[in-house]
């Protein structure tokens, strides 16, 4: 389910389990398309849990549209709303029901992916992982994401390309580290770009960025509004002008931007 268009919008059936533990862990959970019936296996954030609440479900299918536009692989999100009475209804596991009820209305989530591993560990990338690994470092500078680090890179690998995922700490203008009016390749005052998974990989090369820049270019108003307007009603939010602003100028300025993080890896 990495070959799609659009945002899928389905209702809550039954969760499964936890992903993994902590209690803000994202949840499998099976989920419908009213119109259809058809139904899908999702990675579900729920409301409740999310600590950036309506902002980090935002962020996270606004740069789902964003990677998809520069062809860097990511699920299908999903916007799944959850009615109470499918979560008191006593058919959902006793020890879930609370957090979906603290999570009644719209939730991000993203079909879930299989067949997919953690990155493997390389001395040095081959020539096309090295693209791939290049165009991945430019988007999280792009959407300024601190979360794509050296012990937790949030990067799946199907055995041929690196998928991302999480992007809710993504885009962050309401908080310390993007609340300054920066332009987009005002880089330097990022603290994460040296944690970054892919850094010490492309430190000192000539990042291959001549497909993001194209690209990037393309990203124009009509683009980037197109990518606003999938962004529920609930999730709307005085950040989402600035997120809307950075974005424009990105894409007006591409090769400015590219150059930007070029001199990242070139210190």
């Amino acid at each position: 389910m990495l070959d799609w268009e659009r945002t899928l919008h389905l209702s809550l059936v039954t969760a499964i389990q936890k992903m993994s533990s902590g209690r803000t862990a994202p949840l499998l959970v099976v989920c419908e398309e009213p119109d259809s019936e058809e139904q899908f296996e999702i990675v579900l954030k729920t409301l409740g849990t999310v600590e950036s609440g309506v902002r980090g479900m935002a962020r996270e299918l606004i740069c789902s549209h964003l990677a998809k536009l520069l062809n860097i692989p990511t699920s299908r999100p999903a916007v799944v709303d959850i009615h109470g009475s499918i979560v008191f209804g006593g058919v959902q596991p006793s020890d879930l029901s609370a957090r979906l009820g603290a999570s009644i209305g719209k939730n991000f989530g993203s079909i879930h992916l299989k067949d997919v591993v953690p990155p493997p560990r390389h001395t040095k990338l081959k020539k096309e992982a090295q693209v791939r690994a290049s165009s991945i470092f430019a988007f999280d500078l792009l959407i300024q994401n601190p979360d794509r680090r050296t012990g937790n890179p949030n990067l799946f690998w199907d055995h041929s390309r690196y998928i991302v995922y999480d992007h809710e700490q993504a885009l962050p203008f309401s908080m310390i580290l993007g609340g300054f009016d920066l332009e987009p390749w005002d880089l330097s005052g990022l603290p994460f770009i040296r944690d970054h998974f892919f850094y010490e990989y492309l430190r000192g090369k000539q990042l291959e960025l001549d497909e993001f820049t194209q690209l990037l270019n393309s990203c124009s108003e009509e683009v980037i509004d197109g990518i606003i307007k999938e962004v529920p009603d609930a999730w709307i939010t005085d950040e989402i002008t600035m997120i809307r602003k950075h974005l424009v100028s990105a894409g007006t300025e591409a090769d400015k931007f590219v150059r930007a993080v070029q001199a990242e890896v070139s210190v």
